[in-house]
């Protein structure tokens, strides 16, 4: 179980980064946000439990045939296991494969501000998610030098002795025992499987596969972007491109299902042709949307998980391509300009070269010509669209809801 989240502060000498207006210390990230609202912002996260020494292994999700002669306490047992597993699977393919560097705390944290179905919990989570991946890339998060703290007085052949024998816990069909992991073979180098445990990752692999496709994400996440203005917007082969998408959205306006609509444009996959016109590829994973679509069906009782509001859009601006420097970025083609500099865009793409052309006129250095630093920079946040965020809302009411 995860712990609630608390108020207050903590002292101490821990990383400090600034992340959706917010800092990591000691290991916990905090954030200071002038949101006005109660979901445990401007509050410090605790720090998450582990267990040292013992390596959790996910077992199978769905086993058919694993409970038949159990009593109904021991299925209602596995079944209650069996869901939470989903639910870890389902969950760790929101944070772009950052699971495992980010704390039970955080990803509960981050997991709450994709799946409320706002557009600007979907910028924080943006914000704190693109924090997260910078620490990476400069040595690491705090979790990340915990880890390392922890083993590094150990050689590195003691190091794999250690990951030779230290304990896993592996699901059996009638409980939970400790055994060791099995030893390298010494002529081949290769791990040596029991037939069984072979045949259990095997039906965990098809099991996750399979959860993957009934529960898809959408085909554009939001992220942050920090794009360094180092290149000029109105020359004639600029290193990125966009183009106005109006006719997205014509279809909603005599539309009596808007929020569907919107959902399977989150996993609409945007494009431009040869001839340089707009066009919107239908999702490929048509079963998977369809599941997601089924889900505006269920609702619960509470406040929190009532369809919000929304906002129809009238029109967007799409990156059609990125080229040189500009790949680094992180853009892509295909993402939808959502935010700049923290406000909410919603001109064209005449306005958006107008916002760069007048802040690199603005900001530009002289006295620093030819450095890096001497460029402006421009927070973009990419895809915080509001059929995402429903598109999100409704798979996670739907895999909450849903037994397999």
């Amino acid at each position: 179980d995860i712990d609630d989240i608390h108020g207050g502060s903590e002292t101490g000498s821990g990383s400090r980064l600034e992340a959706a207006e917010g800092r990591y210390r000691d290991g916990v990230l905090a954030l200071n946000s002038n949101d006005s609202d109660d979901n445990g912002i401007g509050t410090y996260l605790p720090k998450s439990n582990t267990t040292d020494g013992v390596l959790k292994v996910d077992n199978s999700l769905d086993d058919d045939d694993s409970n038949e002669n159990d009593n109904d306490g021991g299925d209602n047992g596995n079944d209650h296991e069996k869901h939470k597993k989903k639910m870890d699977l389902l969950d760790s393919m929101l944070f772009c494969g950052l699971h495992d560097t980010m704390t039970a705390s955080e990803r509960t944290y981050v997991k709450e501000l994709l799946t409320v179905g706002s557009t600007m919990k979907l910028t924080q989570a943006a914000h704190i998610l693109a924090s997260i991946m910078d620490m990476n890339q400069k040595g690491g998060t705090p979790l990340m030098r915990q880890m390392r703290d922890k083993n590094k007085n150990l050689t590195q052949a003691q190091l794999l002795r250690k990951t030779r024998s230290e304990p896993v816990m592996i699901n059996t069909n009638n409980h939970n025992k400790n055994v060791h992991m099995p030893k390298m073979s010494s002529n081949t180098g290769m791990t040596v499987l029991a037939n069984n445990q072979a045949d259990e990752l095997q039906s965990e692999i098809m099991n996750r596969d399979k959860l993957r496709r009934l529960y898809p994400i959408p085909i554009r996440m939001p992220k942050a972007i920090n794009l360094r203005l180092d290149f000029d917007i109105y020359s004639t082969n600029p290193p990125i491109t966009f183009i106005d998408d109006e006719q997205s959205f014509l279809v909603l306006r005599d539309c009596d299902d808007v929020r569907s609509k919107l959902i399977q444009d989150a996993y609409s996959e945007l494009k431009v042709n040869i001839f340089g016109s707009f066009v919107k590829k239908e999702p490929y994973n048509v079963a998977g949307v369809e599941n997601i679509l089924s889900g505006l069906q269920i609702f619960d009782d509470s406040v929190d998980k009532l369809p919000p509001s929304i906002k129809i859009p009238w029109r967007r601006v799409v990156v059609t391509s990125v080229k040189g420097n500009a790949v680094r970025s992180g853009l892509r083609a295909g993402d939808v300009i959502t935010f700049v500099d923290g406000e909410p865009f919603e001109g064209n793409v005449e306005k958006l070269k107008f916002f760069f052309a007048r802040k690199q006129e603005c900001e530009y250095d002289m006295d620093m010509h030819g450095d890096d630093e001497a460029y402006p920079s421009c927070q973009i946040i990419c895809n915080a669209e509001v059929g995402i965020a429903e598109a999100l809302r409704v798979r996670q009411i739907l895999a909450e809801r849903t037994k397999e």
